[in-house]
């Protein structure tokens, strides 16, 4: 760092390091700028005439120079004083005399050098020897020159604080806020130029005096370290299936929550729709392994396991680490059979030494979410399909032509018969529906950063309107993060999060009757009217059927208040080099409240307004968990080719569940909400709940390079969980890689390959897939009566009762084996980069619930039952197409399959109640085989039994086989075949980012194939049909497709809803725009899209084959994005 600076800023530094500059140079810096062109020999005792009344130090200086060839330099630190209003006369005074009399009364004093005169503050008491040296050293310099310039990256903004070295010397300095950096220097010197994540340049000043430097980023740097669990490794020497996704990736999408951000990023994640606000998507790694857990994967945030991940905005997240094969799951033992996904934090930004650096950001975005409903019958055509109904009811196939006409008297009650002669027919999703909602999200940050400390703070607002007026998600998010040096062994990290979330999820057009919830849409339809003809609402529309803008005027609650405190406190120690300890505490506590209220003139109340009137709910939960992990490192490297790499952790977590509940039905008056239940008459019921489980766990990991050739990594976990009987509660899961980076062999000499590394693993995993206490039996009291007498006993819990099975004491884990081959690739330098994977696994004890025979008291019992084998194929592909001239076009390819089947079961036989075949897929639809519609004319209609009975207009199934294997003319569930599987078979993602100049656009396309759908949702119904519906069937239209009026119940049958599911989605739209200012180091403004449309869809009636049962379309976001940097 340069040591000298005249009339510039000093240089951020620690205490000591300017103390000591005080102490010896800083009066002295300034004195040789101008030496080495002095005359020599000017004599001081000239004599000066001066006469000024309050003028400054500076002003009489400058006077001073007017009248005699003396020059003034003034130091840095003399600035504070040379204003200073000053009276002097002087009559043919010498110089000495008059500095004497205007510095009298202040810290400044001077040096004069024959006519150049410094003037500086004396904070030190340097001896003359001392001022001597530096006087000396200070000629030197100003022999040398000045080499000026400013240091930016390759996207033009200024690079603060990064270090100038004279190389072969001690000479150096670090850039100011914008970049630029002064430097004295010999007149053929070489500089080097470094900062933190860049590359470092070298640069030969010979006939220069003014550069202009850009950095590039040190991607080997930057991407070579990945997170892992208990650590972090270079990515060269991974030797499992590990995908890491950066925060730019991540919040390419507007979303709200990583798991929408991870959809199509990685191959093998198969993330889930969204359709409601605050709802969170599922996500399976590498496919469905378990019949009955089908838990999501793990998720690790700053190293503390949790179940979830939504209470941490997108743009904290500083990368996402996907963990999927045994070796990199393994460590997490228990609960990582359905992977593992690390989520690291954003931390405030590294700098160099001595260098203090603020830095303040902004993003947020304002939009819309859309929603397309599935397409209802028109008025005209769901007039003509009643009337078809009515006459089919009443003369059926026999009749139809020869039955007296019916009249719309007969056929439509009174509240619908205007509406078909006047044809004013209702939009109800209109009149219920928002179709268009707003979206936003605000996020602020302040980093503070120096040598030794690192702080962030940040804050997050989300809301996200619901489509139901009632409907909405907000959420509020605080972050403290510390990363703080406290001695040079020892470092502290922390990280405490805040969260308050409050999500409206009132489901419209849902109603009570007795016992059971209905969809008022299986009533309401174009031809009930809505409001009568003074404009209100008629709260009765279709006897007894409640109209559901009841809601607006009555509006009912349903609301989770969720308050979430997240800490994570970690100490690490070098005991020694290459050795090191780390404890690392976390601490997760959410509050939630839960409270539901619906009016007695609600539209779910209406039916029950009268006997029951208004419900009220509240519940209240606390759950707790920590997590203490303790772990020695230590890692070295021998001879320069020999790395070694080993830690052993111990690990203990818990986790506490304390609930309450309460309702009750009818109030005196609504007012009173569900404020106090003691005021609720009918009904009242209390209910608590308390859990606690536990894990502990012994972590063993040792790993192994050599020459960066060749590698190899062994691990055991040990874990004990308390859901289990004594006896089964321990496990133990290893796991062992190995890789060759053959790229490094002396032999490979085939230029276009930068990188070949084949990499193996195998292990185990294991998962305890039960609820707490379900492995101990559990009590249920009863009631009866000995003569006269009531008796009180106590039983065995019963499923039908207390919905828990029989407990078995025998029910130990559920283990998941996998072997894993990987290839990582690279050509020309990385510009084509990627990995192909290969994955094979076994999960045995399938912990499964099973049927028992009645005449055991008991219906049901968990036990391990058999084994599955899941295996698949992964694909990624990332190219770097042009960069030229400014414009680079990068391309993302994922592609994955998968498969997964039975392998056996318990006794060797198929399970076909619970549709599961040795050999087969176990997620399946298993149905009839629909054919056709029985005509009237059908030859092999006496042939068949099937249902209630067969007769035209009805389904046609075929009859596959019998009891005896041979047809029997009678369709039944003997006649079941596995009609397609639900979980898709391939995937892929596409996804090109364009940029020139500072304009970005980027489009990303997901596709899923090989899968069957089952539709749902709203107008499956034969009260108010889908528009697709109309194809129906009568003795008119033998050719239709639907056997729409001839069904006897409300639901449409399931195998008329069975469809393909194959889909390409444009998933991202963007176009983004970079600019800085003099203001802000960065502003990018932009505009996104997420989900607009589909490229293609197998089920073209289907609006949304990623949501089929929902009858609307996942999500689709249109937003204006800002951000800032400061």
């Amino acid at each position: 760092m340069n040591k000298y600076s005249i009339e510039g800023e000093k240089p951020i530094s620690n205490f000591k390091h300017t103390v000591k500059i005080m102490r010896i140079t800083l009066f002295l810096l300034f004195f040789g700028i101008l030496f080495s062109q002095a005359a020599t020999g000017y004599s001081q005792g000239v004599g000066l005439t001066l006469n000024l009344k309050s003028a400054s130090i500076k002003e009489i200086c400058e006077e001073i120079e007017k009248k005699s060839d003396f020059r003034f330099i003034f130091a840095g630190n003399a600035k504070g004083s040379i204003n200073k209003k000053v009276n002097l006369t002087a009559s043919s005074q010498n110089i000495d005399e008059i500095l004497n009399d205007i510095l009298s009364n202040t810290k400044l004093t001077y040096k004069i050098l024959d006519n150049q005169i410094v003037v500086y503050q004396d904070e030190t008491k340097a001896t003359q020897k001392e001022i001597d040296k530096t006087v000396s050293e200070l000629i030197v310099q100003q022999q040398k020159k000045q080499i000026t310039g400013r240091i930016i990256d390759n996207q033009g903004e200024p690079i603060i604080g990064a270090n100038i070295i004279e190389k072969g010397t001690t000479n150096g300095t670090i850039t100011d806020i914008d970049g630029n950096f002064t430097l004295n220097v010999e007149n053929n010197a070489i500089l080097h130029i470094s900062y933190i994540g860049y590359l470092a340049q070298e640069i030969n000043t010979t006939g220069k005096t003014t550069l202009n430097i850009t950095l590039l980023e040190d991607i080997q740097a930057l991407e070579d370290l990945v997170v892992v669990g208990y650590g972090i490794m270079k990515k060269s020497h991974l030797t499992g299936a590990v995908a890491s996704i950066k925060s730019e990736s991540l919040t390419a999408r507007p979303v709200t929550d990583v798991g929408q951000a991870l959809a199509g990023q990685v191959a093998g994640v198969d993330v889930g729709a969204v359709t409601s606000p605050g709802a969170t998507p599922s996500i399976v790694i590498r496919g469905m392994r378990s019949i009955n857990n089908n838990r999501p994967p793990l998720y690790v945030v700053d190293g503390i396991p949790r179940e979830d991940y939504n209470d941490i905005p997108v743009n904290e997240i500083a990368n996402v680490e996907v963990l999927k094969d045994a070796i990199a799951t393994a460590i997490y033992g228990s609960r990582a059979a359905n992977g593992v996904i690390l989520i690291s934090t954003k931390s405030a930004g590294q700098t160099e030494k001595g260098v203090r650096k603020i830095e303040v950001g902004f993003s947020g975005y304002y939009g819309l979410n859309s929603v397309q409903l599935a397409d209802m019958m028109t008025g005209d055509e769901y007039v003509e399909y009643r009337r078809n109904k009515q006459r089919w009811s009443q003369y059926g196939a026999t009749n139809w032509f020869t039955g007296a006409a019916l009249t719309d008297q007969q056929i439509f009650p009174p509240q619908e018969l205007p509406t078909v002669l006047n044809k004013k027919y209702v939009e109800w999703e209109s009149l219920i529906y928002k179709m268009r909602v707003s979206t936003q999200e605000y996020n602020m940050y302040v980093d503070n950063s120096t040598e030794r400390s690192r702080i962030r703070f940040s804050a997050g607002y989300n809301n996200d309107q619901g489509y139901y007026p009632n409907s909405d998600f907000k959420r509020l998010s605080l972050g403290f993060k510390i990363d703080q040096k406290i001695f040079s062994f020892l470092d502290f990290n922390s990280n405490i999060r805040y969260t308050n979330a409050v999500r409206n999820s009132v489901d419209p057009g849902v109603m009570v009757t007795g016992t059971s919830t209905a969809d008022v849409f299986r009533y309401l339809n174009p031809l009930i009217q809505a409001y009568d003809d003074e404009g209100n609402i008629i709260p009765e529309v279709l006897t007894p059927y409640a109209n559901p803008l009841l809601d607006i005027l009555n509006p009912p609650t349903d609301k989770r208040v969720d308050h979430r405190l997240f800490s994570v406190f970690n100490l690490k120690a070098t005991i020694f080099k290459g050795l090191t300890f780390t404890s690392n505490f976390g601490w997760d506590a959410l509050f939630r409240s839960n409270d539901i209220f619906q009016p007695k003139m609600s539209t779910k109340r209406y039916m029950l307004k009268d006997n029951l009137g208004a419900y009220g709910e509240r519940s209240r939960t606390i759950r707790q968990g920590f997590t203490l992990d303790n772990y020695f490192n230590y890692d070295n490297t021998l001879n320069e080719k020999h790395t070694f790499n080993a830690t052993f952790v111990q690990s203990i977590q818990a986790s506490f569940s304390d609930g309450i509940s309460m309702r009750g039905n009818n109030l005196p008056d609504d007012v009173l909400g569900y404020w106090n239940m003691n005021q609720f008459t009918l009904n009242k019921d209390i209910f608590s709940n308390y859990s606690k489980t536990t894990l502990s766990s012994f972590i063993g990991r040792f790993q192994y390079t050599y020459d960066d050739r060749y590698m190899a990594n062994f691990s055991v976990r040990r874990d004990g969980s308390s859901v289990l009987s004594p006896g089964y509660k321990w496990g133990i899961f290893p796991a062992s890689s190995l890789a060759w980076i053959i790229t490094n062999e002396k032999f490979f000499a085939v230029k276009p390959i930068s990188l070949l590394k084949l990499r193996g693993s195998y292990g185990t995993v294991g998962a305890a897939s039960v609820d707490p206490y379900q492995s101990f039996g559990s009590i249920y009291s009863i009631n009866t009566n000995f003569g006269n007498e009531l008796i009180t006993g106590y039983g065995l819990s019963n499923i039908n009762l207390s919905n828990r099975p029989i407990p078995n004491k025998a029910l130990t884990w559920e283990k998941s084996t996998t072997s894993n081959i990987g290839l990582d690739y690279g050509f020309y330098g990385g510009r084509i980069s990627g990995y192909v994977e290969w994955y094979h696994t076994i999960t045995s004890n399938l912990i499964f619930t099973s049927n028992l025979p009645t005449h055991t008291g008991f219906t049901q019992t968990t036990e391990n039952v058999g084994s599955t084998l899941n295996q698949g194929i992964e694909v990624n592909i990332s190219s770097i197409n042009i960069n030229n001239n400014g414009f680079k076009w990068i391309t993302d390819i994922n592609f994955s399959t998968n498969k997964g089947i039975v392998k056996s079961l318990k006794g060797g036989a198929d399970q076909p109640d619970d549709k599961l075949f040795i050999g087969e897929p176990w997620r399946i639809y298993y149905d009839n085989v629909w054919t056709g519609i029985w005509q009237i004319d059908d030859p092999d209609l006496v042939n068949y039994v099937q249902g209630a009975g067969t007769r035209p207009g009805e389904l046609k199934f075929e009859d596959i086989t019998g009891p005896d294997g041979i047809k029997d003319g009678i369709v039944n569930n003997l006649d079941y075949v596995i009609l397609g599987v639900k979980d898709p078979k391939w995937m892929m993602y596409l996804r090109n980012v364009f940029s020139y100049g500072n304009f970005t656009a980027s489009i990303g396309l997901n596709g899923k194939f090989g899968h069957m759908i089952q539709m749902g949702g709203r107008g499956w119904s034969t009260e108010y049909p889908l528009q697709l519906l109309s194809d129906y069937w009568t003795p008119e239209n033998p050719n239709g497709k639907y056997n729409l009026i001839t069904i006897s119940g409300n639901d449409i049958p399931s195998a008329m809803r069975y469809r393909k599911g194959d889909y390409i989605r444009v998933q991202e739209l963007s176009l983004n725009y970079r600019m800085k200012t003099s203001w802000a180091k960065e502003i990018n403004i932009g505009i996104n899209t997420s989900n607009p449309f589909y490229l293609y869809r197998a089920a073209k009636d289907c609006i949304d084959p990623t949501a089929p049962q929902t009858g609307w379309q996942s999500w689709k976001s249109y937003v204006l994005r800002v951000n800032f940097k400061f």
